[in-house]
């Protein structure tokens, strides 16, 4: 997933190309991890292997990414019990177990630099990417998108930080991957990132 934002990263705003696109590494890449939910399969033989971070930045970079997402995600059942929610309460202990969560992660770690900010983000990206209807609350669960952008808020960026553009990124990594509302970024009238992001749940939600 690491690879597949980076190389969508490098055609949108370094190429300048107006729709998202993907090399096939990438979406080979995309599609083995998502495979994984479901079944297993050997390691394609194209890809680096995920033992070899020593002899790879970029897979060194995307285990500790995975393995602070995973953090994260545990830390976020703790968090209920820290700070004393009650089972069915609503949806607002949700979106404060997860910022206790990143709390936690920022303080464990001593900084709260953009890898940071990015793997704590993976968390979301985890949940958003498994689920088609992940614009939609469910019970008293709200939305992966929602509990995302609940995260990104409460990170101290602005409106046009690139984590708000990673976040759109990942709306349309999203779309490509359940065909449902096909986004396209071009002719786009919102002034920042955010916006856009913001603009994108709206248009998802509509889609119910």
């Amino acid at each position: 997933m690491t690879i597949t934002i980076y190389d969508s990263l490098n055609n949108f705003f370094v190429k300048k190309e107006k729709v998202l696109t993907f090399s096939n590494e990438a979406i080979e890449l995309y599609d083995y991890a998502k495979s994984l939910a479901y079944s297993y399969d050997n390691w394609p033989n194209v890809l680096p292997l995920p033992q070899d971070e020593n002899n790879n930045k970029i897979v060194e970079a995307t285990n500790i990414c995975a393995i602070i997402a995973i953090d994260v995600l545990l830390l976020h059942e703790m968090s209920h019990i820290y700070l004393k929610h009650q089972k069915g309460a609503g949806m607002e202990q949700e979106f404060q177990a997860d910022i206790q969560a990143k709390n936690w992660m920022i303080n464990d770690n001593n900084k709260d630099d953009l890898f940071l900010q990015l793997a704590i983000m993976s968390a979301f990206f985890t949940l958003i990417l498994m689920d088609e209807t992940a614009q939609n609350d469910k019970f008293y669960h709200p939305s992966s998108f929602k509990r995302l952008m609940n995260v990104l808020e409460s990170f101290d960026i602005n409106d046009n930080d690139i984590l708000w553009a990673i976040a759109c990124i990942i709306f349309g990594i999203w779309d490509k991957s359940f065909n449902s509302i096909l986004f396209e970024f071009r002719n786009t009238e919102e002034k920042t990132y955010k916006e856009r992001f913001k603009c994108l749940l709206c248009e998802a939600r509509k889609q119910i």
